[in-house]
């Protein structure tokens, strides 16, 4: 989108706000993220499969990390998707969208506290379900 507003916007917050230190940061806490839920995923009774590069990244309701479309639509678990996703909401933990294989986003207002809970809460949905 090329409004000026947008822009502008955009460029503060390259150039202002994710400094390197801040850059640094995002990633470390995305990892630790990613980490929690490489546990979770070999705790549990499901198939799921985590999938992260610093602070974005994914669970697959799946045995493997999908290929291609395709795997998605073969193979992904739905059903246990739609239902942990509502479970969770009604936790407190928005994680992604309701659209199956959305990615998830951590942020820089988020704390490591935030991700702790959001891994506690997600460990007892996914246990549950398992």
């Amino acid at each position: 989108n090329g409004n000026p507003l947008v822009v502008s916007a955009a460029y503060a917050n390259l150039t202002k706000i994710l400094s390197k230190s801040a850059h640094r940061k995002l990633f470390e806490l995305g990892e630790k993220f990613g980490r929690g839920l490489d546990e979770i995923s070999q705790k549990v009774d499901i198939d799921i499969t985590p999938s992260y590069i610093g602070p974005a990244g994914a669970i697959h309701f799946m045995s493997y990390e999908p290929r291609n479309f395709r795997d998605v639509i073969l193979n992904y678990n739905f059903k246990l998707y739609r239902d942990s996703w509502v479970e969770m909401m009604n936790k407190g933990l928005l994680l992604r969208g309701p659209v199956d294989g959305e990615p998830y986003f951590i942020s820089l207002a988020h704390t490591e506290q935030d991700l702790y809970e959001s891994l506690d809460i997600i460990e007892k949905v996914l246990t549950k379900k398992g």
